[in-house]
């Protein structure tokens, strides 16, 4: 079974997202598609693409007895780090501390090269 929320309405609101009690999501099936429309779909659509979005742009939903309550909340984003050499930084909060400062790189002379042209 599957549920979609839709975060932001369709008037550009994002009520969905501002509320403090769970939404009620209605279950749906998943349906299989027959061997020739299933060919025919995967031609027109990304590898990347869910196949339960499909069936929900496509309209192809038979609703499941059941529902499922969620709540959306905001997650603060988490503290900055700071991440020194030799390690590389590999999320949005990590800072790199190198152990050269963009000035100091583009005053310092490139090995090999007088300012002249190449060696």
């Amino acid at each position: 079974a599957w549920a979609f929320l839709r975060p932001v309405a369709q008037s550009g609101s994002s009520s969905n997202l501002h509320r403090t009690m769970p939404i009620r999501l209605q279950l749906y099936k998943h349906q299989l598609l027959p061997l020739d429309a299933a060919s025919e779909a995967a031609s027109k659509l990304s590898a990347r693409t869910p196949a339960v979005w499909n069936e929900f742009k496509q309209s192809r939903y038979v609703p499941y007895p059941s529902t499922i309550f969620v709540t959306v909340r905001g997650v603060p984003p988490p503290p900055e780090q700071t991440v020194t050499y030799p390690y590389r930084p590999m999320a949005a909060h990590h800072i790199e501390m190198g152990r050269l400062t963009v000035d100091e790189l583009v005053e310092q002379p490139v090995g090999g090269y007088d300012g002249e042209g190449l060696p």
